[in-house]
């Protein structure tokens, strides 16, 4: 049986609540005018540190091996709150496309100024774009 305390004679202490200009909720940060700065930074971090451990697993294992460690490593991050994070404007969502194509050049080796297109097409991995579209 659950007793109010206002039936016991005790007080009810209301805390103050502080108001803030962003927050993590279930992991995706919230800014107050909803522009995803914070959450595209987070994620754009995220995915650089992820990456550099691609680049130094990529000497020792093979391509569908690290098409794997993409699935683990990037994926999740691209897909998480992508439903809302999709429709945030496209410049602000060009550093994290950057960041992939910069990933799936460096699972071929490839050159920073080649396309990343048809790496992308050789792996059978959406773009940020399409997983957006796909969503």
């Amino acid at each position: 049986m659950v007793t109010s305390s206002s039936r016991l004679g005790g007080h009810i202490h209301v805390h103050k609540i502080e108001r803030k200009s962003e927050m993590k909720y279930l992991g995706v940060f919230v800014d107050q005018n909803l522009p995803w700065g914070p959450q595209i930074q987070h994620i754009n971090n995220t995915l650089m540190r992820n990456i550099g451990i691609i680049n130094k697993l990529r000497y020792y294992v093979d391509v569908h091996t690290l098409k794997q460690l993409y699935y683990l490593f990037i994926y999740p991050y691209l897909t998480y709150g992508i439903t809302s994070l999709g429709s945030a404007c496209k410049t602000r969502l060009q550093k994290i496309k950057t960041k992939q194509n910069r990933c799936v050049r460096s699972i071929f080796f490839a050159h920073s100024r080649d396309s990343a297109m048809s790496y992308l097409s050789l792996l059978q991995i959406l773009t940020l774009d399409n997983i957006y579209t796909f969503k």
